[in-house]
Parts: C-alpha cells; structure tokens; sequence
C-alpha cells in the first residue's frame, strides 16, 4: 500500500534585533506593535496548522506568543 500524505500548513514569522531602525519590530503603530500585524494576519487566514516566530529578540517572541504563535529561540550568530 501506498503511503497517505498528510498536508500540514505552517507559518513562520521571523524578526531579529539590532536591525537599523532601532526597535521598529515593537513599534506600536495603530495602537498595535507593527510585528503583531502579520501574527493578525496569519490567524485570521485560518489556513496554518501550526505557527511559529523564530527570533533572538525576546519580546517580539513574547508579542508572537501573545497571538498564540509557538516561540523559536533563535541564537544570534544566525540571526
């Protein structure tokens, strides 16, 4: 017997620190940090299986994670 597929979809938000514009992730813009928008986003798509926010910056992983986003440590040598 063949295998079964299983299709799972997946969203990653990724988001560093020490970008040139200073803290411009967590800038609050419309009364919302500008990183939450895209966790909005995927959420209200209703497509993602899983979702997930890499980064070495702990509050955009806290912000992430406030939209039920699933936080991926990332060191900063890869960042």
């Amino acid at each position: 017997m063949g295998k079964r597929r299983i299709n799972l979809h997946v969203a990653l938000l990724t988001g560093r620190a020490g970008s040139t514009i200073q803290d411009k992730n967590y800038r609050i813009i419309n009364g919302r940090p500008m990183c939450a928008y895209p966790c909005a986003a995927a959420n209200m798509s209703g497509i993602f299986d899983e979702t997930y926010c890499s980064s070495n910056d702990k509050i955009i992983l806290d912000i992430a994670s406030a939209y039920g986003f699933k936080a991926v440590i990332r060191p900063d040598e890869l960042a």
